[in-house]
């Protein structure tokens, strides 16, 4: 890809600006989902993990590995789902909200 292609620094620019915002939230030992944490807050809990993988257009495999990471380090739970016994409801733990506000902070700056 040349250097003067908008594509090229376009993915230099992202590549920065995550590796900044890795940076500013290495505290909270997530990586790379802080858009799935968010995105569970700004649900306040109603949706099942197959509404937040079309939500965030994921793959079943790729949400299962977010919501696993997610809950091995303690920011969510998945909760039955009143109606459906098939169906998880995820969660956010005390502990994420703490993070979600870091999340936040660290999008703003």
């Amino acid at each position: 890809m040349p250097a003067s292609s908008i594509g090229y620094w376009c993915s230099i620019a992202a590549h920065q600006y995550f590796a900044r915002l890795q940076e500013k939230l290495k505290h909270l030992d997530i990586t790379h989902w802080y858009f799935v944490l968010l995105t569970i807050e700004e649900s306040a809990g109603k949706l099942s993990q197959q509404e937040i993988a079309n939500r965030l257009d994921l793959d079943k495999v790729a949400m299962m590995r977010a919501l696993d990471h997610l809950s091995e380090r303690g920011f969510i739970e998945r909760c039955d789902c009143e109606g459906d016994r098939r169906k998880y409801l995820i969660k956010l733990t005390p502990k994420a909200k703490t993070a979600v506000k870091a999340i936040r902070k660290a999008y703003e700056e």
